[in-house]
This record gives C-alpha cells, structure tokens and sequence, in this order.
C-alpha cells in the first residue's frame, strides 16, 4: 500500500482516545510508523493489557501492523502460508473441533500451535489449506 492510499485505521475508533502512556511505548517499540504483531503482543503482556487495546492504540496513533504472526499480513509477498503441508490427523481434528461457520479465531490457532508445539505458521497454513478464514485478530487487525 502506498503512502497516498494509506487507510486511516482511526476512524475505526471514533469515540476512543489516545492512552498516552501506551502510546509512548508503541512509537519507541515502532519503526517507520509500524509495529509488528510480536511488538505489539510483548507490549500487551508487559502491560497487562489486552491485545485488543493495543491494536487500537496502535490505530489511534496512526501506525500500521505488520509481520502478522500467523503470516496472514505484513509480508513482501502479502500472505506467508504454506498450504502444501500434511495437515496431521490430530491437528486437523483440532483445527476442525474449533472452527465455526468457516472460520477459526486467531487466538485459537495460536493455543492449537501452543498444545500441539507447533509453529503458528503451520497452524495458519493448515486453516489456509483447509479454507478456513482466520478471523477474528486479536489485536483487531481483521
């Protein structure tokens, strides 16, 4: 996305305001105006603050997420899948036991890739091959 058609994340949330104190560790954890999805999570935790509440804060400064930990955005190349992989059985099951109407929220891929020790990676790419849409994020990102 170019400078010139660059969204404006904030109008997402008309009503809220800037924390001033997340926003400084945003801008100091940021470069170029944009902040990963590891960034932004390590802010969460190191704040006790929700995900959620940090993507917005992240929008409200007006900075862009990238390198989305299960590689749905933020890469050269958009998307950073792998839907080639062997989906094992169990895993397939698990992914199947949490995936409502189509979709499967981020942050059950990311307990799935925690209770089966796998890469989160391989967790979306598996949701990627069987047509799963990942939604919702945790940091509000889609």
């Amino acid at each position: 996305m170019t400078h010139e058609n660059k969204k404006d994340f904030a109008k997402k949330h008309p009503a809220d305001e800037i924390d001033e104190t997340l926003s400084k560790i945003i801008t100091e954890k940021a470069v170029d105006q944009r902040i990963t999805c590891h960034a932004a999570h390590d802010i969460a935790e190191m704040t006790g603050t929700c995900p959620a509440d940090i993507g917005k804060q992240i929008d409200l400064v007006g900075y862009r997420l990238t390198k989305c930990q299960l590689g749905l955005f933020g890469y050269k190349n958009k998307k950073k899948l792998n839907p080639e992989i062997d989906i094992p059985p169990e895993l397939n099951q698990k992914i199947d036991a949490a995936a409502v109407e189509g979709r499967i929220s981020c942050l059950s891929c990311w307990e799935i890739a925690q209770n089966f020790d796998l890469h989160r990676l391989f967790v979306s790419s598996a949701c990627e091959k069987k047509g799963l849409r990942i939604k919702p994020c945790q940091l509000g990102a889609f």
